[in-house]
């Protein structure tokens, strides 16, 4: 799974610079690392980092024990997952600390870890599934709105959800395609892609001579899907798909990697409801191009992409210029990363600077953001959230009368899960999942970023 946290700016900027550090390791101790995840597992207020590998199957994570991106030694969670090839943290039992989900590829199996106290100590496994086809890639969010996260996976031609049942001690399985001869679905993104409140599902599939992205709809917000909706198959061989606004308009647009063709592209979503544009190329150099993600790198507001490439053993980002999904060159984050399966974007040392984290062999690798900031403008004093934790109406005050653009809030994956352009002083969060979420709110005077709890 390929994971974005977002900008955690408090500040206005321009005429930024970014520029990244040597890599900083975190564990060496992870055998053919896959898949690579930051959440605080601890609940101390730091991302922490987890990780999936392989060989050695295990499933492991790592305190931030300070705040400043020094991390404990391996912390394992199971050795059990044969095959350990992804893993992603959610609060699955609703008691507002985050449990790990993993995948195992040998042993065809969808397990959850509960975080028993909240500090990082995890009980037993809890077989969610056994499938045949293996669970290529995993994601979670409430696809049937009813207050609860679930599960949705790719297996071979066919995508499933596991609706969580009684706070994950039941799981159903129900499929959201019909499955399809040819096409094997690698991975999946849920997200609201038609902007009427529920989970809509993205995916990417590759076969011997089909390769596509599609979209099928939450038709009720109750977890019935459609039929596909077409995207593009101008790719080969697809190795990782991501959804964010890329060009500033409010909707979501899509983003991929491809290996055989070395692009990273995006998808325009032409009416912020089902219809997206032809392919636009970001770049077609990304030598045997693995991941794909999209944070804002150069704090200017905007989405910038990062990719990494085993061809090349590089990761790199590509900044977004006028913040309407015009890219410019790629710029090097490093070049001799072996294994870059996964990457993904935290702010890990608390400068409010997003860095960069990613699988590397055996290891798990960051890198510092050593950005230039710009002039400061203004402080974060100037707009307060209450309550703060909230659970239904939070009210925005804004104490310096700054005309408020849009507002945007983010889990701890940096997944857009809410967003209001020319928003009033009170939105209804009551449908945001539990946990900490992150308010981005831009206007007149700079672009603010809050941090909230939702109860």
């Amino acid at each position: 799974m390929k994971i974005i946290i977002f900008l955690f700016s408090c500040l206005f900027f321009i005429n930024s610079n970014a520029q990244f550090g040597e890599q900083q390791i975190i564990t060496t101790d992870a055998l053919n690392a896959n898949s690579v995840f930051a959440v605080d597992i601890d609940g101390d207020g730091n991302l922490d980092v987890l990780s999936a590998s392989v060989d050695d199957d295990k499933i492991a994570w790592y305190k931030n024990t300070d705040g400043l991106g020094n991390f404990s030694a391996q912390q394992i969670i199971s050795t059990n997952a044969n095959g350990a090839a992804n893993v992603i943290a959610t609060d699955l039992d609703n008691d507002g600390d985050m449990d790990v989900i993993s995948s195992s590829v040998l042993d065809d199996k969808l397990a959850w870890y509960e975080n028993l106290d909240g500090l990082g100590n995890f009980g037993v496994e809890q077989i969610i599934g056994i499938d045949p086809f293996d669970f290529h890639s995993i994601n979670a969010g409430d696809v049937d709105s009813d207050g609860d996260i679930d599960i949705i996976t790719s297996n071979f031609n066919i995508i499933k959800w596991y609706e969580n049942v009684n706070n994950g001690a039941n799981f159903m399985v129900n499929t959201i395609n019909s499955g399809e001869s040819n096409f094997h679905f690698f991975y999946n993104f849920p997200i609201d892609i038609d902007g009427d409140g529920d989970i809509d599902v993205v995916s990417g599939s590759r076969g011997t001579f089909n390769n596509k992205i599609v979209w099928y709809e939450n038709i009720d917000g109750l977890g019935n899907f459609g039929d596909e909706n077409f995207i593009t198959n101008n790719i080969d061989v697809i190795t990782d798909i991501y959804a964010s606004d890329l060009d500033g308009d409010g909707d979501i647009d899509i983003l991929s990697a491809s290996r055989n063709d070395n692009k990273i592209a995006w998808y325009e979503n032409t009416d912020g409801q089902s219809s997206f544009s032809a392919q636009k190329l970001i770049s077609d150099t990304a030598s045997f191009a693995f991941s794909v993600y999209t944070t804002d790198i150069d704090n200017d507001g905007d989405q910038d992409v990062l990719s990494g490439s085993g061809g090349e053993n590089k990761i790199v980002w590509y900044e977004n210029i006028d913040g309407l999904g015009n890219f410019g060159d790629e710029n090097f984050i490093a070049t001799d990363i072996g294994g870059a399966m996964d990457i993904l974007a935290a702010e890990l040392n608390n400068d409010n600077k997003i860095d960069v984290v990613s699988t590397s062999d055996n290891k798990i690798i960051w890198f510092e953001n050593l950005i230039t900031l710009g002039v400061k403008e203004f402080t974060n004093d100037s707009i307060i959230l209450l309550p703060n934790p909230v659970s239904t109406i939070l009210t925005i005050e804004n104490n310096f009368t700054n005309q408020i653009e849009s507002i945007k809030i983010y889990d701890v994956i940096g997944k857009l899960v809410f967003q209001e352009k020319k928003p009033n002083n009170q939105l209804n969060v009551s449908k945001l999942s539990s946990g900490l979420l992150f308010v981005k709110i831009e206007s007149d005077k700079g672009i603010f970023t809050k941090k909230i709890v939702k109860q």
